[in-house]
């Protein structure tokens, strides 16, 4: 009977640190994802609820407010991480803006642009 147990609780630990190498690789495949997520000034304002001349504002000011980045074509774009930290910190502030609002519609986004990673299907930051 002792035998019996033992064994049974060999292949539960076996699982189970097996299920747990499995989280550990989707969590590090998830950051990944999320690390690299890019979005676009139309984008960006969209889910921030801004216009272009506060995003303009936000990203000239003296300390970056909104840190943003440039391609070679010198089109703006914002990576999710980096917004997602300045809104977490309460960096962005303009007249009416919702920062929780806005919170609310980045991880909407985020899980949108995961989701259709793995379907094969696009995020539209229209469907938020």
């Amino acid at each position: 009977m002792d035998i019996d147990m033992n064994q049974s609780i060999q292949e539960i630990h076996k699982m189970i640190s097996e299920v747990y190498v499995f989280m550990k690789d989707m969590k590090h495949d998830y950051d990944a994802i999320v690390g690299s997520i890019e979005m676009d000034r139309q984008t960006i304002g969209r889910l921030l609820g801004v216009s272009e001349s506060t995003l303009y504002r936000w990203r000239s000011a003296p300390n970056f407010t909104l840190p943003c980045h440039y391609h070679n074509d010198r089109s703006t774009y914002y990576v999710y991480d980096e917004v997602y930290v300045a809104l977490k910190r309460g960096q962005l502030k303009a007249k009416g803006f919702d920062r929780i609002e806005a919170m609310q519609r980045m991880k909407m986004y985020k899980e949108g642009v995961i989701r259709g990673l793995l379907s094969k299907d696009s995020a539209d930051p229209e469907m938020i």
